[in-house]
This record gives structure tokens, sequence and C-alpha cells, in this order.
């Protein structure tokens, strides 16, 4: 795809700035043969040098400043039109040490709310019995939560995501406190 938008748009740059370079030397040179015959011919007769000076003096000097403006508009058109560009939002990596290195001191700090989280999940889901499954859990998640914790701080929060997902997120604050038919 890239290659087929760079053969475009060399051909249009090429091709606006051949024709704009073709329409200047179609309307400027028959003005430049009359202006060069005129001086020719009163230097012919006075005898001197100078026609020859001249003639070197209007050669046709190209005119760049309508390439480089057609150059420039055919890159930004380009630019701003490719699909890849529009379809895919650049991704960030999964990797950065301050929030991992924060995360790390959040989850040692806060690990211990994870037991009244599961107790209060469990509850929700099964009553009495929750609170019973609920508290082997919560401590499982605590110190999951406290290891997790240590591995950011240990890993200079070069941990990365490896250790969360969405039964496990990043902080107990984003976990759910109730299931999801009682979160309302």
């Amino acid at each position: 795809m890239y290659k087929r938008v760079i053969a475009v748009a060399i051909m249009l740059t090429f091709g606006i700035a051949a024709s704009a370079q073709e329409k200047t030397e179609n309307t400027t040179a028959p003005a430049e043969k009359a202006t060069v015959q005129d001086v020719q011919a009163p230097a012919a007769s006075a005898k001197t040098e100078q026609p020859a000076k001249t003639e070197t003096t209007k050669e046709k000097k190209p005119d760049y400043s309508k390439t480089t403006t057609t150059t420039t508009t055919t890159k930004t058109v380009t630019r701003s039109t490719t699909p890849e560009k529009a379809e895919k939002p650049k991704k960030k990596s999964g990797i950065n040490p301050a929030y991992c290195l924060a995360r790390g001191l959040t989850n040692i700090t806060f690990c211990w709310l994870e037991l009244p989280r599961c107790m209060i999940y469990d509850n929700a889901q099964i009553p009495f019995f929750g609170l019973i499954v609920g508290v082997p859990e919560g401590v499982l998640f605590t110190v999951a939560r406290a290891f997790t914790g240590v591995f950011d701080i240990v890993t200079l929060g070069f941990s990365g995501e490896a250790l969360h997902g969405p039964r496990f997120p990043d902080f107990v604050f984003q976990s759910n406190w109730l299931p999801p038919d009682n979160n309302e």
C-alpha cells in the first residue's frame, strides 16, 4: 500500500511539476527569442561583443517555486489520506516505570483491603456462605497483591502487566466490590 501511495505521490509531483515547466516554456519561449533577436540586431550593427553576454545572461532558469509548492502540497495530501495511519491509533508501551512503582507502593499499602472486598463480593453472591468462602479468598488475594507490589518495586517499575488482569486489576480500588448483577 505504501509503495502505491509513494508512486502516486511521485507521479503527481513530477507530473504537475513537468506540466508547469512545459507551460512556462511555452509561454516564455517566444518572448525570450524575440528579446534575444532584438538584442542581437542592434549589437550586430554596433559590432560589439555585448550580444554574446546578453545571450548567456538570458539563459533560461527553472522556476522551482511552483515545483516546491506542488511537492509540499502533494506530500501533505498523501500523509493526511494514508488509510493505515488513520485506522490504527498508536499503541502505548505496556511498561511505564513510574506508574508501576506507584502501583507497587499502593498495592503494598492497601493489600489488606482485599480481605473485606472478597468477603463483601462473595457474600453478595451467596449470603452467609459467602463470608466463609470470602475469607480464604481474601487472604489469598491479599498475599497476591502484596507480592505484586513487592515485585513492582524490586523490578524498579519494569514489571509490565504480566501479573494483572480482569480478575486481578492494577489496584484494589479498581476491583469489583459487588458482583456485576448487583453492581448498580
